[in-house]
């Protein structure tokens, strides 16, 4: 069986991730597997070290770009011709609409969409959420199958009867050391954090999505922060802290190469952001058994449950919930070690890759 999987940007954030776990695998078992991209070198890289064809999508970016976007819906309805799948797999909400219609007119194989996350819960105006609605609905419509990472994702649509709730899942990285983690760290904030420091944590993209100043605010007194992470917000992220004279104590670490295996430098991970799927910087945490304050979005709270495997926090009472944990030893090591125990029963790659081939074997 041939599949294809397409994405509309070739960096390594999660959805990237989710499309590199299911490739690899999948060939492994023995699949033809082909991976379609637009912009970034990141994900082709690591597909190339695996031994899976990667084919450039022109013109196709994140941003919507009129003309742009045209000769990147026609240069792909041309790579789906010329590849011919059995299975073409659509991830992120332009790529979804834009594969699903140049499916049709390209012989229309079996389409597969996951949603890591509506556009529509993006915080936006009501005129512009409403089209984006229309076009995610449609994509559903399109698709022979979707498939939502999360509960709540799955239900943001009206339970459509096309979507099927499946689960990122992950197998755990090599962890550093706390030790060997924040030496490491230390060469690119261009300081040294001794083991006696707290440090708050985080891995993420610099994005308005991730609300990471209102981490920065709610940072306490004599703690330090760690944002491992590149993107369009750095510089006011960077004036933020100047503001606030946090120079010495927020550092913007920028892209560290499997930055999964560091988090053992954190005391506590956080994620205050304003919209998620199911992000495997959580599950990764769970794996090095952090404790996590995350913001309850999207399917966060199926992962983080208030008090039992991290603390919920929405971004009003976000300094409440990091001076309580920074205070409490014995909350961290509890809160850990049951997101490790919750994590490595459930969410694992295996269960993901499995789940995935099933539902592509029942369609017909």
């Amino acid at each position: 069986m041939k599949i294809v999987y397409a994405i509309t940007k070739s960096n390594f954030g999660g959805a990237q991730r989710y499309v590199f776990d299911l490739a690899t695998a999948l060939r492994e078992a023995g699949q033809d597997v082909v991976v379609l991209g637009g912009a970034g070198d990141a994900l082709p890289v690591q597909l190339k070290k695996h031994g899976i064809r990667f084919r450039r999508i022109p013109h196709m970016d994140r941003d919507v770009r009129i003309t742009s976007d045209v000769r990147a819906f026609f240069a792909l309805m041309r790579l789906i011709r010329e590849e011919r799948p059995d299975i073409l797999h659509l991830n992120s909400s332009k790529m979804g609409i834009m594969g699903a219609v140049a499916s049709l007119f390209a012989g229309n194989p079996k389409t597969f969409f996951t949603i890591h996350g509506w556009a529509f819960t993006e915080d936006r105006p009501a005129y512009q959420r409403f089209p984006i609605k229309a076009l995610q609905w449609l994509t559903v419509m399109l698709s022979s199958r979707s498939i939502a990472v999360s509960k709540k994702v799955a239900k943001e649509l009206s339970k459509h009867p096309k979507i099927t709730y499946i689960p990122n899942g992950i197998t755990p990285p090599e962890f550093l050391s706390k030790k060997d983690a924040r030496t490491a760290i230390a060469k690119y904030v261009g300081t040294e954090l001794p083991e006696s420091a707290f440090v708050f944590g985080t891995i993420a993209e610099l994005h308005k999505n991730k609300n990471l100043g209102s981490a920065i605010r709610a940072l306490p007194e004599n703690s330090f922060f760690i944002v491992i992470g590149d993107g369009e917000e750095r510089q006011s992220l960077q004036r933020l802290i100047e503001s606030l004279s946090l120079r010495n104590r927020v550092f913007l670490a920028g892209r560290i190469k499997n930055a999964a295996t560091l988090l053992a430098a954190f005391d506590v991970f956080l994620l205050p952001s304003k919209k998620e799927g199911l992000p495997y910087v959580l599950l990764e945490a769970g794996m090095a058994q952090v404790p996590v304050v995350a913001t309850p979005v999207g399917g966060i709270p199926e992962l983080i449950e208030h008090d039992v495997t991290g603390l919920l926090a929405t971004p009003a009472v976000f300094s409440d919930a990091l001076l309580r944990i920074s205070k409490d030893a014995e909350l961290r090591m509890r809160l850990g070690e049951a997101l490790r125990r919750k994590v490595s029963s459930y969410y694992t790659l295996k269960r993901m890759v499995e789940a995935t081939a099933n539902l592509y074997a029942t369609v017909q």
